[in-house]
């Protein structure tokens, strides 16, 4: 089993042995959940003293039936089922509902469908390493406590029942509550649907929540949040919609291979396609906030103007990062 932690998304990994188909800065303490496998290079979040805050675990076959950790002061782990690919604003909705049902609140989804079903793939909209910051931005809507999340590999849960699904989260992953949209249906072939899930939560003394589907107004009407709402917005470069939908501006996020960034000036550097980690907006000239990594120091943001094209990206960034050349830079984060 392996972490992101955030806020600063350090990898770590963990040998555990051992389910289907606006940014804040926050200084205040946030609750995290205990973990057995510490670095001493854990990141501290807000004043948690001995706590590393690893948001996201990516489970194998063997491992992730295993308890999920939780706060010593919740009842256990509260889970939202879903695939989470945006991370939008009805996803949030769901972290704050499983909050309420007095477990520390978790996002279950799931890693390899399109491998396992034959999608084609596409990339991700949130980046992977990305993903500790949104989670860390929810915690004002979880009553302070941190939301995580666990990634399940699809192929080793695709063929449970919906019972089988159930009967792990009870009595493996030790789990109080369960929260899931409306229309939500589980199991192998989608056996499940919400009705199952309250019936299997009563017979497995487990809380079920069905939370309605979050809308927004749109400029014709009301419209439903959704992951593929997202995807449409930001192909159609409408990046305002994008910001509406997740509740905050969009990431990308660029971690540049040796040698493929160039800077044909001081103030301008281009990055190519292939170090995107995660979808662009449409080919277009847009003004975005710009922040380079490199050699363990972070720049703070600059807005400038940034071209996107069927190539790459194109950053005309007002001031040169002051201690990181184009070449020794390890991520650039641009905010749409």
């Amino acid at each position: 089993m392996r972490y992101f932690s955030g806020p600063s998304n350090a990898l770590k990994q963990s040998s555990c042995t051992n389910l289907f188909g606006r940014n804040q800065a926050f200084t205040k303490s946030y609750k995290v959940p205990q973990r057995q496998v510490l670095s001493s290079n854990s990141v501290r979040v807000g004043n948690c003293p001995g706590s590393a805050a690893s948001l996201v675990e990516y489970c194998s076959n063997e491992d992730w039936k295993s308890e999920l950790p939780r706060h010593e002061s919740s009842q256990g782990a509260a889970v939202a089922l879903g695939k989470f690919d945006a991370m939008h604003t009805g996803h949030r909705e769901l972290a704050a509902e499983a909050t309420k049902l007095g477990g520390h609140p978790w996002l279950l989804s799931f890693s390899g469908m399109a491998e396992v079903l034959g999608w084609p793939e596409r990339p991700p909209l949130v980046a992977e390493s990305d993903r500790p910051r949104v989670l860390t931005s929810w915690a004002p809507y979880c009553e302070g406590v941190l939301p995580c999340q666990r990634l399940i590999p699809f192929a080793a849960v695709r063929q449970l029942s919906p019972e089988d699904f159930v009967r792990a989260l009870a009595l493996n992953m030790k789990v109080c509550g369960v929260v899931v949209g409306k229309g939500f249906r589980f199991g192998y072939k989608a056996a499940g649907d919400t009705e199952a899930l309250l019936s299997l939560g009563a017979k497995y003394n487990l809380d079920v929540s069905v939370v309605d589907l979050v809308e927004r107004d749109a400029m014709h009407g009301s419209e439903k949040v959704s992951s593929s709402s997202v995807r449409s917005a930001l192909a159609e470069g409408q990046v305002e919609r994008v910001r509406d939908l997740l509740g905050r501006r969009h990431r990308l996020v660029i971690q540049p291979a040796a040698g493929k960034a160039a800077a044909s000036q001081p103030e301008r550097c281009t990055f190519v396609r292939d170090d995107f980690q995660n979808q662009p907006p449409k080919g277009g000239d847009y003004i975005a906030d710009v922040r380079f990594i490199g050699n363990g120091s972070k720049r703070g943001q600059s807005r400038c103007q940034v071209i996107v094209d069927e190539e790459g990206i194109l950053i005309q960034a007002h001031c040169p990062p002051a201690t990181t050349s184009v070449d020794a830079l390890t991520e650039v984060h641009v905010d749409f």
